[in-house]
């Protein structure tokens, strides 16, 4: 913004150029959010696909069908989400088959693309066809595989995205039934609506700093070293005052609030030595103040430390949910975090919950780009508090109990 503005001085036919840009662009958005035109894609981030694809639901006859190709996001964005529902809610949507650009079959676009084959119908449509939907297709001839083509119904997208009514993306048959049937025994995480069912009792926080626009609150290890500050483990300390260490999303990973850290500015891998000593702490790469850290966390971060998980994903990693609880710290907002009133044995519980083979398993088939927002973790299924409140089965100790152990050994 600052470059920008100095362009008024320093280039002012650029300037012009960009204001005249920049009027247009607000233009364009001002007719496609209030002109009526697009209502259920006129809205949030308006990508020009999603007003494309309203476009063609608006065109297409009563009787007739309309086929085009856009990203698959249609179906699994949040900001899409309205225009998807209203599609399932009202019968419309005839088929959607979603493709990975893998084997270029556009070869200017980029591999990881994921594109799909959407098809409407008119309003005059067969009222007892549900739609059918691929996923993860690589070509056409995918297609005539009987087990990657399946049916969804309304009631069964209710059930999977309660929230959102989003299309969760499985890549077989086979993968839809195994969680439908775990969605009917667990409930999701926090269920959204007038009466909303959260029994963890959460709130949430997209970290506590953003890495943008928080950055002059930022310190370096040399700055802070330059003015007398004083490290203790891995905290300035100077009189009362003090400097928390900053977390980024690629300093945790399961179970390990260790994984990385900083020497200097180049990140590398905690070594197995160092993880050896239990004094060890990581090092980041900024350090913020204590004080705004404090004013910034909801609840009482001493009683439990919150479980936090990487912003960044694909379902096609190894693991797709990538958790840990941390110690008190700064937190950039690429680590969303999750505060509860409940003790640490619960917590240790939850954190068991999101790091299981089992969770990730669901995560797969629900995230469909490479962001694990707050939106998507809220409607996988997780036990809850009560569900390990009781003895163990196999002996007589609080379930709770028994799980924490574990999750602290590992």
């Amino acid at each position: 913004r600052r470059l920008i503005n100095s362009l008024a001085d320093e280039d002012p036919a650029v300037y012009a150029a960009f204001l005249a840009d920049r009027r247009q662009a607000e233009g364009e958005s001002h007719v496609v959010r209030n002109s009526g035109r697009y209502p259920l894609c006129g809205r949030g981030d308006i990508n020009t696909y999603a007003i494309f694809a309203e476009t063609n639901r608006l065109i297409v006859g009563s009787r007739g069908r309309v086929g085009c190709i856009v990203p698959s996001g249609i179906a699994t964005d949040d900001t899409t989400k309205n225009f998807f529902r209203d599609l399932v809610e009202r019968g419309d949507l005839v088929s959607l088959y979603d493709f990975e650009n893998r084997k270029k079959m556009f070869p200017a676009v980029a591999h990881q693309q994921k594109f799909c084959l959407l098809t409407l119908s008119g309003p005059d449509h067969d009222p007892g066809a549900d739609a059918e939907y691929a996923f993860f297709l690589q070509s056409v001839e995918d297609l005539r595989d009987p087990d990657r083509r399946f049916t969804l119904t309304t009631a069964d997208l209710a059930l999977l995205n309660p929230n959102t009514r989003t299309c969760p993306v499985f890549r077989t048959r086979r993968d839809a039934e195994i969680t439908k049937a775990i969605y009917r025994r667990v409930p999701i995480l926090v269920k959204d609506g007038r009466h909303e069912e959260n029994p963890w009792g959460f709130s949430f926080k997209q970290g506590l700093f953003n890495m943008t626009s928080d950055s002059h609150l930022f310190r370096t290890r040399e700055q802070l070293e330059g003015a007398g500050w004083r490290l203790e483990g891995n905290v300035f300390v100077r009189g009362s005052d003090r400097y928390l260490p900053l977390y980024e999303a690629k300093m945790i990973h399961q179970f390990d609030h260790r994984w990385t850290l900083y020497d200097g500015t180049e990140a590398r891998a905690v070594t197995t030595l160092e993880k050896k000593d239990p004094r060890f702490v990581v090092l980041p790469r900024y350090w913020v103040p204590d004080r705004i850290t404090e004013s910034r966390i909801p609840g009482n971060w001493e009683q439990a430390w919150p479980p936090g998980w990487r912003d960044i994903t694909n379902s096609t990693n190894e693991r797709t949910v990538i958790a840990a609880a941390i110690p008190k710290a700064g937190v950039g907002h690429t680590m969303p975090l999750l505060f509860s009133p409940h003790d640490w044995f619960a917590l240790a519980c939850l954190q068991a919950n999101l790091s299981c083979f089992v969770f990730d398993y669901v995560a797969r088939q629900k995230v469909g780009g490479t962001h694990l927002t707050y939106g998507f973790l809220k409607q996988l299924p997780t036990l809850t508090p009560e569900s390990v409140s009781g003895d163990a089965p196999w002996q007589p100790e609080r379930l709770d109990h028994w799980i924490s152990q574990r999750v602290l050994e590992l």
